[in-house]
């Protein structure tokens, strides 16, 4: 794979995470995916869609960012004009319109009257008073300094002709900016700007391009359902400014009010209105656009529904869903002439197929982003779990493989280490299994009905276990040990079937001392050094090394940053990797120090990340079995 240019093409995201589990190689090149989605589409067949299809899926590109004293402009149509003798990685400046790099300096450029040394993040792009731009392309700028640089001041640069609605974008957004600077455009200014690669290269979209649903979030904390049943549809009909128009928009609406969906305009709605509204939606449906957009807000799991003109054959939306975790469906529709904003008409008869598509594949797996508010247990539970209180899930499990068992399905469940049940009991399966030799709850009510406790070891419930004994999700919590946590792995995979999703808890110890192998040695370390602390999650850790090198017919994430840390796996040919240690003996001996040479091999990502990419894979693993 070449690495001497600004972008690498990949033939799909298999080449690809074979190529980043082979990083270690190549230090110094850490590329990020850029992906153009191309999900189902129903009507007349998108324009020049054989050329599309020919070209690679996925582009490799280095995500960077530089600060740069410089003088500078904004250009009529919105777009930073650059002026500076100093070198820049191509990176920056490659298949871009919305950054100019011209040598040299410029006599008449006026300083902006702030601070120096505090980086300037400017906020111009090329359509900066659509929307939709200032989502996937504008904020993310924005997220990606605080990244690269958490502890810096910075400032914000906008053209002073901003629209109303973006001025409370950015204030509302980004409160933590220390001064908003409004300048002319097509007049010089110095000062210290912050650069970074795009987001997107046209319909080819980064993680980064969503990166805007968190920064709402922050902005707005607001309250989410747990199951979110709203269908939308997004309507363009009072758009001040109206362009490539759907025709017949009156009979397409009506066909979407008829199929339960309710009519929304997203700019006659606030900011946080439209987070609100999109957060609790589980069908979205409209055209392509500005509203569309918004669909970054809806959670994992829901179901889009775009519909565009066919001679605008690109996947913006499709890719951005993609990285939402959403489960997007296209219809192309005819378009009046061969103009790029030509008007187009919509099949209804196509759009009903589309509707009933996404409706099925909404009832396969619905998922959620991130609920806050409880609802009542499933009645499927017996009620005798009600006759004790439920401890608090403060790691985060239940709510892990509750949203797993709402997306699968899930009717039985298995727990290794039940513990005090502060998991077990919280778990919202109708049938709920508990092992361990001492539980530290009173069990015997639990015994009743749907959950059953077995006061035994591991190794001996599945020495004793009927082998047609199977179970839709499985947790690992026991001894946290390589060879017991290994052990019941190995266990687990002869009572899953192909859809079975298995979670191995304290995958990543919190440090030197927490990865030893037995608690005491850690809290005798820890004493003599004279730190405190009480965690202890042994050496676990190994047994994601053991996975990722001996069962190369699973795959599998790290989840950190929402609870405790803990590895998602499940059956997928999407996991492409090359052995690394190639030796369960050498695995056995790796310390600590060891976890953080290697640990891109945890593949750690955030919980949102991991159930998605786990339904995504297991959802393709379906399809391509029939």
């Amino acid at each position: 794979m070449p690495h001497d240019t600004a972008l690498s093409e990949f033939p799909s995201l298999v080449e690809w995470q074979a190529y980043e589990a082979l990083q270690d190689s190549a230090p110094d090149i850490r590329l990020t995916p850029y992906v153009r989605h191309i999900p189902d589409y129903f009507g007349p067949r998108p324009f020049n869609i054989e050329v599309i299809l020919a070209r690679p899926p996925v582009l490799g590109a280095k995500q960077i960012g530089r600060i740069l004293p410089a003088d500078f402009k904004i250009g009529a149509s919105g777009d930073l004009q650059v002026y500076s003798d100093m070198p820049l990685p191509e990176e920056l400046v490659n298949r871009r319109p919305d950054l100019n790099l011209v040598a040299g300096g410029i006599p008449s450029a006026a300083p902006l009257g702030v601070e120096s040394g505090v980086p300037i993040i400017p906020l111009a792009h090329p359509g900066y008073g659509i929307y939709g731009h200032w989502l996937i392309d504008i904020c993310p700028r924005v997220a990606f300094f605080r990244a690269l640089f958490p502890d810096s001041a910075f400032h914000l640069l906008v053209p002073d002709d901003l629209a109303a609605w973006a001025g409370t974008l950015v204030a509302e957004f980004f409160p933590d900016a220390d001064m908003i600077i409004k300048v002319r455009k097509e007049v010089a200014y110095t000062g210290e700007l912050f650069l970074c690669s795009p987001f997107r290269y046209h319909d080819h979209l980064s993680r980064m391009s969503v990166i805007a649903r968190d920064v709402a979030f922050r902005a707005y904390p607001l309250e989410y359902d747990h199951r979110p049943e709203r269908r939308l549809f997004v309507s363009r009909m009072h758009l001040a400014k109206q362009t490539r128009s759907l025709i017949n928009r009156e009979e397409v609406e009506s066909l979407f009010r008829k199929s339960g969906f309710e009519t929304i305009y997203p700019e006659q709605m606030s900011l946080r209105e439209q987070v609100a509204v999109f957060s609790n939606a589980a069908v979205i449906a409209g055209e392509a656009g500005s509203g569309m957009h918004n669909s970054i807000f809806a959670p994992a799991g829901a179901a889009t529904i775009v519909l565009q003109s066919a001679r605008q054959s690109h996947f913006i939306q499709a890719s951005l869903d993609f990285w939402g975790e959403k489960r997007v469906s296209l219809v192309f529709c005819e378009a009046q002439s061969n103009d790029w904003m030509a008007s187009f008409t919509a099949d209804l008869a196509e759009v009903e197929k589309c509707i009933r598509n996404a409706d099925r594949r909404q009832n396969d797996c619905a998922s959620v982003l991130m609920p806050t508010r409880r609802q009542p247990p499933d009645p499927a539970i017996s009620t005798a779990s009600a006759q004790f209180t439920r401890e608090p899930d403060t790691c985060g499990s239940a709510r892990r493989i509750n949203r797993l068992a709402t997306s699968l399905g899930a009717k039985r469940y298995l727990e290794i280490g039940a513990a005090q049940g502060s998991t077990l009991l919280n778990v919202e399966i109708g049938e709920r299994v508990g092992v361990d030799p001492n539980p530290d709850f009173d069990a015997d009510p639990a015994a009743q009905g749907v959950t059953r406790i077995k006061r035994m070891t591991s190794d001996e419930y599945f020495m004793v276990l009927e082998n047609d004994e199977i179970f839709d999700l499985i947790f690992i919590d026991g001894l946290h040990t390589f060879e017991q946590a290994y052990r019941d792995f190995c266990g687990s995979l002869l009572h899953a079937h192909a859809r079975t999703v298995i979670l191995i808890g304290d995958t990543k110890p919190a440090d030197v001392f927490s990865s030893l192998a037995t608690h005491e040695r850690a809290k005798t370390f820890r004493e003599a050094n004279g730190s405190s602390g009480v965690a202890w999650q042994g050496d676990v850790f190994k047994v994601v090394f053991a996975l990722h090198d001996f069962h190369l017919g699973l795959n599998y994430r790290t989840i950190v940053g929402s609870g405790d840390t803990q590895t998602l796996v499940w059956r997928s040919t999407a996991g492409l990797r090359k052995p690394h240690f190639n030796s369960l003996e050498a695995i056995s001996r790796l310390t600590y120090f060891d976890l953080l040479d290697h640990l891109s091999h945890l593949r750690e990502c955030t919980e949102d990340e991991a159930i998605g990419l786990c339904l995504r894979d297991l959802d393709a693993e379906r399809d391509r079995s029939g």
